[in-house]
């Protein structure tokens, strides 16, 4: 596969067509899960060029860069591919949590919890991670980072806003569900 990724990217006007561009989605699926994220960079920017409408693609391209060190790009690449794309399309929650590794890893790589920047990337990233979460209390790796990055915060000594501090009672005035939602964070805070 890294073969043919690299012989097609010689030719100078792939992909041509739909055809060519669906192989190479499924080509880009195929190198990210090879872990093979500097030519599935190049692979995606190529398929993106002809097919700038291809969120899947979008979605591995932001992958790549944040897996490549380029947390801040894919961040934008991220949000572009957001745009207009509804909540119900299952790649929403998919680039949202993107979003959120895409700033978790901005407040790692800073190496110093207490600055500003760090502390600016952390509470991106519990919003990121926040709204998939919100939005369908199944997406399980959402709430996951979600309290992987309060936790952090909170060691850190970090202060988050109160919307996500899972340790404190909810409000009497919320609905069931929205109760239930802070019962499973907060019990996951204590795991």
């Amino acid at each position: 596969m890294v073969r043919r990724a690299r012989e097609l990217l010689q030719r100078p006007h792939w992909p041509a067509g739909s055809t060519d561009s669906q192989a190479a989605q499924r080509l880009a699926n195929d190198l990210k899960n090879l872990r093979e994220f500097n030519l599935l960079t190049k692979l995606s920017k190529r398929v993106i060029r002809v097919q700038p409408n291809a969120t899947t693609v979008r979605r591995l391209h932001a992958q790549a860069l944040i897996e490549t060190g380029q947390a801040t790009a894919a961040i934008a690449v991220a949000q572009k591919a957001l745009e207009g794309l509804p909540e119900s399309d299952e790649e929403w929650s998919e680039l949202a949590g993107l979003i959120g590794r895409a700033y978790k890893q901005i407040a790692i790589d800073t190496r110093d919890p207490h600055c500003i920047e760090s502390r600016e990337a952390l509470a991106h990233a519990l919003d990121a991670y926040r709204k998939p979460y919100e939005r369908n209390p199944n997406n399980t790796w959402h709430a996951i980072n979600l309290v992987a990055v309060f936790t952090f915060a909170k060691r850190s000594g970090v202060t988050v806003p109160t919307a996500f501090d899972t340790t404190q009672p909810a409000p009497s005035n919320q609905s069931r569900t929205d109760r239930m939602k802070h019962i499973k964070l907060n019990h996951a805070t204590e795991l």
